[in-house]
């Protein structure tokens, strides 16, 4: 007997870990081990190409000076065994990676990698692991990510990163509506740092909170994918951690006491000149348990219900409302905390309105409550996340989408079949709901309507908030500046100028273009007239995308169809109460979507699409056509209120995603001189559609809408192209040709000959922020050719290499991007969070200039390029590309020709394409969203643009 115990005990030990309990849910087995450490790891083995891993530490903040943010910057930036500056970057230029990042949330932080090829993987898990357990941290990366002091001014990535954040307006918004909540916490304070806390922080305190945070003790490791080879990744881990010992979990309060009395808040953000948005904000803390699948879901389902549209009551309620102009995007659920919070907000409020809006959003919530809501409108919500769960879905690795559902659980040592099993999960809010069709009514009774624990915070502009902030960052670098060290100050500068040594960078894992399978990327359509068929695996969902051609309207027409996008989510059917349409098309449909797409065809044109997507299951494919067939021909277009709310909602997205995608306004800005389509793309979608739309009310805007909407009644437009499982095929083809029917027979349009609109080459929009985004644009090669292919090389080498090192490394910014558009034929490179602008142009042209084309870099280069369509595309995104291929004209003779030219290109090649961008890139087009606080000396010449007032 004695014989069989210590038998099972060494087959349930592997290398130290203890093998605690399996798990089996839906063919899939689940594996959670533990270590005499007390590390935990979670092995998934699930059948999937992509294998994933997450390195998890529980890290509660006690402050808001950032420190964990800080860690997970410099975590990866040299460990023991790999001794480069900046390992992370470095080892993602011989990778193919599908995922390789580090995230800071309110009480964790997460390193998760993934790749396709085991080796890659391997050794991507070898450096995140030398990197967690054995970083080098040393005081040089501490002042060049996070913060030192420059003379009279701070610097660092987080610290500008968070300059931002501090004071932008959607960033308050969305972080006091919900950390407010959980006063006496550790989720009160910014886990990503505000800026005069960051200032403060210390060398010695950062080295503490990594001593304290991660220790094996206060870790795990999620595994995802059959092929991790668990046995040697447990052997790996062991040898780290052996020795450490086993300490008591760091813990800090995670649950506020309860309210006994609601609040209000008002806090001030820094505002761009004409920009007086105010936005009201009413938070809820909840009973909602965030580590249970099944309170998760229940509130999602009813935030759906509730807000999940325009046609949804509450979302409709404040639509309607005359306090407000717009829904605030931060309404919602979040499940980033130990208790579930939920809010709604109100955004371009008026202030003498602030305290009615408050009001109006509590009666509102209340009044549903007490009446409860549809029976439709719950079916529905449910039916969308049963669709979902359905789904095979994209955009991040599978592995990580399923580690971040279960990640609460395994912190407490729960079993993760509930978070693995979500149809079951969807089961039983459904059956809850049926045997209590009071169930969500009672719910927001409780958590909405009678919860004294809710917030209600209002959020104005102020034209001094970022003087007060500035004189707060001046005063404390005035009182520290004794503190500052010459030999830290002079170890810093030697370190940011000295390349890694050559045996440090040699000790990295990488691949080779031999390790890498070069795959047939080509996606199959097949032509039924103007039906277009993909045949794959979709888990037996259908999905429909139906384009307009309308490269024959002119920019202004573009500009107006634009806005019919906005529009038709929030009107009705003629004749027909205004949300019918909407509901019937939420129960029909997983989601319908309406956007407007601009681009240049391979043979020079520029093609202008309006397109409908929407995704369904077989038996719903003809009911909700006709649907959609009932908006794009019979929609009220002249409904004066959805035209307000359509104008208000275009123009605030424009004006609450200025800063968030600064980077990418810029790059629309400084590419709109280069072509016509590039041109067209930034008026009806840049800067210059906010221009456009701000002069616009509904009064004006209505004769245009319908002029253009008259336009989509024309059958020759349109092209239906339907992704599928065979079977489906013939009688969802009949579907297609029947809703074409609908529309009235006319010719294939003509596309209009375009001009380039965009005149000046150096623009500057100056922001109230502490940081800017830049741009600068160039053409390319034409596509395809090889010179092109040349130019896609150098530019990922640049990318990676010599910019990043430049224009990060050593001058601060948050990141730095170049890429090649290939049938826009534009290089573009850009800046986020930027502290320099004019330095930063002049570092792009000096870098470009100098650099010199390495072997050994070109083959890394080419190794990423290829490497990219490795990368498991879901059945909506494998959709969506092959239907842009088809109406872009890229055929797949010209796909194999530029992967053969990738691969073919000779260093004499390489060097001319760098000689070619180095040339173009002196002359090229310069864009800047500029900070306001910005000195003169980094001020470049440009002409000087106003953002649109609101």
């Amino acid at each position: 007997m004695l014989f069989f115990i210590v038998l099972f005990v060494i087959l349930n030990s592997m290398s130290g870990f203890e093998l605690l309990r399996k798990e089996s849910v839906r063919n899939t087995e689940v594996f959670h081990y533990v270590h005499p450490t007390g590390f935990r790891v979670c092995h998934v083995a699930a059948d999937d190409g992509e294998s994933f891993f997450a390195y998890s530490f529980r890290t509660h903040p006690w402050d808001s000076s950032g420190v964990f943010h800080i860690l997970e910057h410099t975590i990866l930036s040299g460990s023991e065994r790999y001794r480069v500056r900046d390992p992370f970057n470095t080892i993602s230029k011989s990778s193919c990676n599908t995922y390789l990042n580090a995230l800071t949330f309110p009480d964790r932080t997460v390193y998760p990698g993934a790749s396709p090829l085991k080796k890659d993987f391997d050794n991507i898990f070898s450096l995140y692991t030398d990197a967690v357990f054995r970083p080098l941290l040393r005081k040089e990366t501490f002042m060049a990510e996070g913060i030192r002091q420059n003379g009279d001014a701070f610097e660092g990535v987080v610290f500008n990163e968070m300059q931002n954040e501090t004071l932008n307006h959607e960033s308050i918004v969305s972080s006091h509506s919900l950390r407010d909540l959980f006063r006496g916490t550790c989720y009160q304070y910014s886990s990503g740092g505000e800026a005069a806390e960051i200032a403060g922080l210390t060398y010695e305190e950062y080295l503490a909170a990594y001593d304290r945070y991660y220790h094996p003790s206060n870790g795990m490791c999620f595994f995802y994918g059959r092929d991790v080879s668990i046995e040697e990744k447990l052997e790996v881990i062991d040898s780290y951690i052996r020795d450490a010992g086993n300490r008591a979990r760091p813990e800090a309060r995670v649950i506020p006491e309860r309210w006994q009395h609601p609040e209000d808040r008002t806090l001030y953000c820094s505002t761009t000149d004409g920009d007086d948005r105010i936005t009201v904000i009413t938070s809820f803390l909840t009973d909602g348990d965030s580590s249970s699948a099944y309170d998760r879901m229940m509130i999602s389902v009813l935030v759906d219900a509730l807000l999940g549209s325009p046609a949804c009551p509450l979302y409709s309620a404040v639509l309607s409302s005359p306090l407000a102009e717009d829904i605030s995007s931060q309404s919602g659920m979040s499940a980033d905390f130990s208790l579930i919070p939920f809010a709604v907000g109100m955004t371009g409020v008026k202030e003498e309105d602030t305290e009615r809006a408050g009001r109006f959003l509590l009666e509102t919530i209340s009044k549903l409550a007490e009446e409860g809501l549809e029976r439709d409108l719950i079916e529905s919500a449910i039916r969308r996340q049963e669709f979902l769960a359905r789904e095979i879905p994209g955009g991040i690795p599978n592995g990580f989408r399923l580690f971040l559902r279960s990640v609460r659980s395994l912190e407490k040592d729960m079993p993760i079949a509930s978070d693995i099993d979500v149809a079951s999960t969807i089961a039983r809010v459904r059956a809850a709901w049926e045997s209590n069709p009071d169930l969500f009514s009672e719910w927001m009774k409780r958590n909405l309507r009678d919860n004294p624990h809710r917030l209600t915070l209002t959020v104005k502009p102020s034209v001094s908030a970022m003087d007060e902030e500035a004189e707060v960052l001046r005063r404390m670098a005035e009182e520290r500046r004794p503190l500052i060290r010459e030999e830290d100050e002079a170890a810093f500068r030697a370190f940011i100028s000295s390349p890694d040594p050559d045996e440090a960078l040699a000790a990295l894992p990488g691949l080779s273009l031999s390790d890498v399978p070069v795959v047939d990327g080509d996606i199959v359509c097949e032509e039924h007239g103007p039906v277009l068929v993909q045949k794959q695996l979709t888990g037996g969902i259908i999905y429909i995308d139906i384009a307009a051609d309308v490269s024959d309207l002119p920019d202004e027409d573009l500009r107006v169809l634009s806005l019919l996008t906005r529009l038709l989510p929030l009107t009705g059917i003629k004749g027909e109460e205004k949300t019918l349409i909407h509901r019937r098309l939420r129960m029909l449909t997983g989601s319908t979507t309406f956007s407007l797409e601009t681009g240049r065809k391979s043979d020079g044109s520029v093609r202008c699409l309006f397109i409908v997507r929407t995704k369904v299951l077989p038996e719903n494919t003809d009911a909700a056509l006709e649907s959609v067939s009932s908006i794009i021909r019979n929609a009220d277009i002249c409904d004066g209120e959805a035209i307000g709310s359509a104008l208000s909602d275009s123009t605030g997205d424009f004006a609450e995603n200025i800063i968030y995608s600064g980077s990418s306004f810029a790059a629309s800005a400084a590419a709109a001189s280069l072509s016509p389509s590039l041109s067209v793309g930034e008026e009806v979608m840049g800067i210059k559609a906010w221009e456009y739309f701000s002069r616009l009310d509904a009064q004006s805007a209505a004769p245009l809408l319908e002029r253009v909407y008259s336009k989509l009644s024309e059958r020759g437009r349109y092209i239906i192209h339907l992704t599928l499982e065979g079977d489906e095929a013939d009688q969802t083809i009949v579907s297609a040709e029947k809703f074409l029917s609908g529309f009235s027979p006319s010719p294939v349009p003509r596309a209009v000959q375009r001009e380039i609109t965009e005149k000046s080459r150096r623009i500057s929009y100056p922001i109230s922020a502490a940081v800017s985004y830049n741009a600068v644009a160039v053409p390319s090669s034409p596509y395809p050719s090889r010179e092109q292919a040349a130019e896609e090389v150098v530019t990922s080498m640049l990318s990676s290499g010599p910019l990043w090192e430049e224009v990060r490394m050593k001058h601060g910014a948050y990141g730095v991007e170049m890429y090649l558009d290939s049938l826009e034929e534009s290089i573009v490179t850009v800046t986020h969070s930027d502290p320099h602008v004019k330095t930063t142009f002049d570092t792009i042209i000096s870098t470009i200039d100098s650099y010199t084309i390495r072997e050994e870099d070109a083959e890394n280069a080419k190794l990423t390029v290829i490497g990219r369509l490795l990368r498991p595309m879901a059945p909506a995104v494998k959709s969506m590309v092959g239907f842009r291929r088809y109406l872009y004209g890229i055929t797949p003779d010209m796909r194999i020709m530029m992967r053969k030219a990738l691969l073919e290109v000779t260093t004499e090649e390489l060097e001319a394409a760098r000689a070619r961008i180095a040339a173009a890139v002196k002359e090229g087009s310069f864009a800047s969203l500029t900070a306001a606080s910005l000195g003169e000396d980094e001020r470049f010449d440009a002409e000087v643009r106003s953002l649109p007032s609101n």
